[in-house]
């Protein structure tokens, strides 16, 4: 991973280096980034460090001179030694394929001391936008939503920072409810997914009519709370119907929930494939993975109104659309698709035409054009 005076793109992450489950939006700058250098171009990305790593930068006036020593002894060896050691160890024992022309950077808010010709970032990793400012020609910022959630996000000490950051940047929409809601006209580029990953050739008649299949998540955004109520109501109702539930949610479910904690991609997929229903109970969401991964395999979808999952589905046309925090509801709906007479292989077919629409290899199209938009 040798260092080049001159990146064409860096892209500024967070989340565990490498890692296929590390979440989407990493999987996007995963795909582009590889594109980008099978393409020619210098590319670099950026990992911020986790919350224990800046234990060992941070300190204050308060602290007493050791403290202050030990701070800044455990920046230098972190940052010059056991950093790149860090990286080059998980490089090799990647679970994602890297093109050999990429290069990785582990930093708690530094830029590395390179000339940048296009820093591209989002949410609150753009507070280091402003580090070393003379060494970055263009700076891009993908919005996933609404400027005001970076804010409530980020700590007062970092705001002013951000806030330079979003004043100063090019932006690019990722949500199309940015141009929608806001009254913009940025260029666009969906959030997609590798389909091949996930597309099923199980036929909807051959699905389990039974099966329903729910992520759940520890983080409070992702709606696990709400879920779990929702399916209580529905195995009440309907004790046949078989609940299978995946991802890092990690306290005392139901025994009428099967988990599979942090599950593979192959058998996520198997149970994408097997399952007739999905319900995605999110507050807040982009364009929601699980759902486009769900939809591709011929899923009947049941997802809250959270932000991006409207721009995807049309009610009652590919899927079905819900209030957010509102486990009765998403009840209710799913007993109209038991009780009613709704054709559901049509809405099988319908989504997975939709989701075709988000194919990974259509955001790579979709950010060059973005770039262009800006740069010609």
């Amino acid at each position: 991973m040798e260092k080049k005076k001159t990146l064409d793109y860096l892209f500024i992450t967070w989340g565990k280096p490498f890692s296929s489950s590390s979440g989407a939006v990493n999987k996007q700058i995963y795909s582009i980034t590889n594109s980008l250098a099978r393409d020619g171009a210098t590319v670099g990305i950026l990992y911020m460090s986790y919350s224990y790593i800046s234990n060992l930068y941070g300190f204050s006036k308060k602290n007493s001179r050791m403290d202050i020593f030990k701070g800044i002894a455990g920046r230098i060896l972190y940052s010059k030694i056991l950093g790149k050691i860090y990286l080059n160890i998980l490089w090799r024992h990647s679970e994602v394929l890297f093109d050999d022309r990429i290069h990785f950077f582990l930093s708690n808010y530094k830029l590395p001391a390179l000339q940048i010709k296009r820093l591209v970032t989002s949410y609150w990793w753009g507070v280091l936008v402003p580090d070393k400012r003379n060494m970055v020609e263009n700076i891009y910022f993908l919005l996933y939503h609404d400027y005001s959630v970076d804010i409530q996000n980020s700590n007062p000490e970092n705001l002013k920072y951000l806030s330079k950051a979003y004043s100063i940047s090019r932006k690019i929409a990722v949500n199309p409810l940015i141009n929608k809601n806001f009254d913009e006209s940025l260029p666009l580029v969906k959030e997609g997914i590798n389909l091949d990953e996930y597309k099923s050739s199980t036929d909807f008649d051959s699905k389990d009519k039974h099966l329903m299949l729910v992520p759940l998540r520890l983080n409070p955004a992702k709606g696990a709370k709400y879920a779990i109520d929702a399916l209580k109501l529905i195995h009440n109702k309907y004790p046949d119907i078989s609940i299978s539930a995946f991802g890092d949610y990690n306290l005392p479910l139901p025994e009428y929930i099967q988990f599979h904690y942090n599950i593979n991609q192959k058998s996520l997929k198997k149970l994408y494939g097997d399952a007739t229903f999905f319900i995605l109970p999110s507050i807040e969401e982009g364009i929601p993975e699980p759902l486009i991964e769900a939809m591709v395999s011929g899923c009947v979808a049941i997802s809250t109104a959270c932000g991006g999952p409207e721009t995807v589905i049309v009610h009652g046309q590919n899927g079905f659309l819900v209030p957010i925090k509102d486990p009765e509801k998403i009840f209710l709906q799913f007993a109209k698709l038991m009780e009613e007479r709704i054709d559901l292989k049509r809405i099988s077919e319908s989504a997975k035409a939709t989701a075709m629409e988000y194919d990974i290899n259509k955001t790579y199209t979709e950010f060059l054009d973005a770039i262009k938009f800006y740069e010609s």
